[in-house]
């Protein structure tokens, strides 16, 4: 049985500045192949909600068109090459029909094709894909990245576009836009063994018994999910993610640990780590402060200030750091 799911759900400033939700998705099944599709309009760009809704729709169409069960490797890269250069084709035309600028109707553009435990992906722009393999480890596919400048690279940049077939077999997939990737991906983990949040994908992509409702409840579920998570957690962009599930995949499962976040004690360590490193300053000691200003006579008050301030910085850190820990969850 094939699982899919996806929700964009718009952003609260979105919401307060009246800006429609510019992210979009859409999930198609043909003959037990999944076709999924993510775009995520640049907010800098006026229309760019209906690009990606145009995007989405017509690279979904055009692939599930053309592919198949027997339809080679190569030939299905080829193809997904093929609905990109197509896509941006369409874009363009509905730009003249509706008398806009080509650059206000920016946006990326990721693509799955899932059958067999094999998953095939074109991306252009800040989005990713995450899977579940078939040997119990969770991967990234396609990450987003954006360019050496830290702009994202759109549809149009077509020197920026990747494609490709996984290598490995996949019981499950995510595909998300930037909105949501950083909960996936926390950026105190880089640098860990384990850089993705194992139990959040796992109750996404390892859901035992999710096989047993119906598409609309899952539907519910999902938009619901996505819809209440915190501000706190996730950037203030729209928020976009499908999920696809193989229920009848083989499944080597890893240890239970492998699937839990890290202990309150390594959240914690990581968590000083990275504010030692962000502000040194504020970890002083009373021995470092009279290292620094010196011992010589009648230095006496200089030394109480320093010290003073010192403590008064540890103390306000304190505060920080209980502050960044409630939006995680060590």
């Amino acid at each position: 049985m094939l699982i899919k799911c996806g929700v964009s759900v718009e952003s609260e400033s979105h919401k307060n500045k009246n800006i429609p939700c510019q992210d979009w998705n859409e999930i198609s099944e043909h003959n037990g192949i999944i076709f999924a599709a993510v775009a995520d309009g640049l907010s800098s760009s006026k229309h760019s909600d209906l690009a990606a809704k145009e995007a989405t729709d017509f690279v979904i169409k055009f692939c599930s068109d053309k592919v198949t069960t027997d339809t080679v490797e190569d030939i299905i890269i080829a193809i997904i090459r093929e609905s990109f250069e197509k896509t941006l084709e369409h874009i363009e035309q509905k730009v003249k029909e509706h008398a806009h600028e080509l650059d206000e109707w920016d946006t990326t553009l990721c693509l799955a094709i899932f059958f067999d435990g094999n998953v095939y992906y074109g991306q252009a722009g800040d989005s990713g894909i995450i899977a579940l393999r078939s040997d119990g480890n969770f991967e990234r596919i396609v990450e987003i990245e954006d360019n050496e400048n830290g702009y994202v690279e759109p549809l149009c940049r077509k020197e920026n576009w990747a494609f490709g077939k996984y290598p490995h077999k996949v019981k499950s997939l995510m595909l998300v836009t930037d909105g949501i990737w950083g909960m996936l991906v926390p950026s105190l983990l880089k640098g860990q063994e384990h850089e993705l949040d194992h139990s959040l994908l796992s109750y996404y992509l390892n859901n035992k018994g999710i096989d047993e409702y119906s598409q609309d409840a899952l539907d519910e579920w999902f938009k619901a999910d996505i819809a209440s998570i915190s501000p706190d957690h996730v950037n203030h962009d729209d928020k976009t993610m499908v999920i696809i599930i193989d229920t009848v995949a083989e499944f080597i499962s890893q240890n239970d640990d492998y699937y839990k976040w890290p202990s309150k004690e390594k959240w914690n360590e990581l968590m000083e780590a990275h504010e030692k490193e962000l502000y040194p300053y504020r970890f002083q000691d009373t021995e470092m402060v009279e290292t620094e200003v010196g011992l010589s006579e009648g230095n006496e008050v200089e030394i109480e200030q320093s010290v003073e301030k010192a403590t008064d910085n540890k103390t306000k850190d304190k505060s920080l750091f209980g502050k960044m820990k409630k939006i995680f969850r060590a």
